[in-house]
């Protein structure tokens, strides 16, 4: 059971939040933006490229682990 104080007034501070780092937050998206890209891009771009040799056995191995991941983060609660 909840029980909620009416004092008539509500203190809930300044309620702005914190202003620090505030440069790194922001950075900190376009970071995650780039390794998100780069980490999806990659294999596209291995198998397509005659530059790049990495064997069709590894690229198999990372398919089928991240189609486990993704089930596994689905069925979270």
């Amino acid at each position: 059971m909840h029980v909620r104080r009416d004092d008539g007034d509500m203190n809930c501070g300044t309620g702005g939040g914190a202003d620090d780092f505030l440069g790194l937050r922001i950075a900190s998206v376009f970071i995650i933006l780039i390794g998100s890209l780069a980490g999806a891009l990659f294999p596209i771009v291995a198998r397509r490229s005659s530059m790049i040799k990495i064997p069709k056995i590894l690229f198999e191995y990372v398919a089928l682990r991240m189609k486990g991941i993704n089930v596994h983060v689905f069925f979270l609660p």
